[in-house]
């Protein structure tokens, strides 16, 4: 009975999905990816039912998401979002078993699979120290546990003006981008280029440029050296210089930064 009313949850939670799935599921590539370190991993077991768990964290429009992947050890056991929960602080918070395909789950486990961990109401920080609890139902210590450690700062960029933004015939233009790596090494593809008033995008730097960026450095890197604006050299109106850092094996957006250049008559 327990079993048949977790699943209508399930169904129920489908067709009223919340606006968490929707919002997370658009920073994370379909196929969610595999784990990479660091990786928080245990085996956890209810009964006779085994699981492994592998918890890591990954990029997520400047922020992080939490990702689960959970193996059977055994056949078929049920794995339902409503075992687990967050200890943060001292409080208990729940979370959703997200992926792709639904914003829940609840239902034999067959094969490995990889979820999103979305907070619910009330949402726990997700970069902070956490601990994920598995109901085994059983023995003195009832929860099984498994310790979170706080997320590193990701790499991030920022575009800086070091001319004009609101520009006239005469004055100077000149940007560049700053890179800052807080993490150790890690390997990242640089995107960089201009949206024109009609909307329209050009490249600056090329396609990509992929860096290895040390632990711990920054980086400056010049868009275009500085100029003299000419009158009639380019429409007036409204342009914007962007970049973006991208997790170059499946293009997740790791930071994002543009600034706004206005060009006068």
């Amino acid at each position: 009975m327990t079993r048949l009313l977790a699943a209508l949850a399930v169904v129920s939670t489908v067709l009223f999905a919340t606006p968490a799935f929707a919002v997370i599921q658009r920073c994370l590539p379909n196929p969610l990816p595999p784990p990479t370190a660091p990786v928080f991993s245990r085996d956890v077991q209810r009964f006779s039912e085994q699981m492994h768990l592998d918890v890591w964290r990954v990029p997520c429009d400047g922020s992080v998401a939490l990702l689960m992947k959970v193996t059977p050890l055994s056949m078929g056991p049920f794995l339902c979002e409503s075992d687990f929960s967050i200890l943060q602080g001292g409080a208990p918070f729940e979370f959703a078993l997200a992926d792709a395909f639904a914003p829940t789950f609840c239902a034999p486990l067959l094969a490995p699979q990889t979820f999103s961990l979305v907070p619910k109401q009330p949402a726990y920080n997700i970069a902070a120290p956490l601990t994920i609890l598995f109901d085994t139902l059983s023995g003195m210590s009832r929860f099984a546990t498994l310790e979170v450690a706080a997320a590193v700062p990701p790499p991030t960029v920022t575009v800086l003006a070091l001319g004009c933004t609101t520009c006239q015939p005469g004055d100077t233009l000149s940007f560049v981008v700053r890179i800052d790596n807080p993490d150790g090494l890690t390997v990242v593809e640089l995107k960089t280029g201009a949206r024109l008033p009609d909307g329209s995008v050009v490249t600056i730097l090329g396609r990509f440029v992929q860096k290895a960026l040390g632990a711990g450095v920054s980086e400056t890197i010049s868009l275009f050296p500085s100029f003299v604006l000419q009158a009639g050299a380019f429409p007036a109106g409204a342009y914007t210089i962007e970049a973006a850092l991208l997790e170059p094996d499946l293009g997740v957006t790791i930071s994002r930064h543009g600034v706004t250049l206005t060009l006068l008559p």
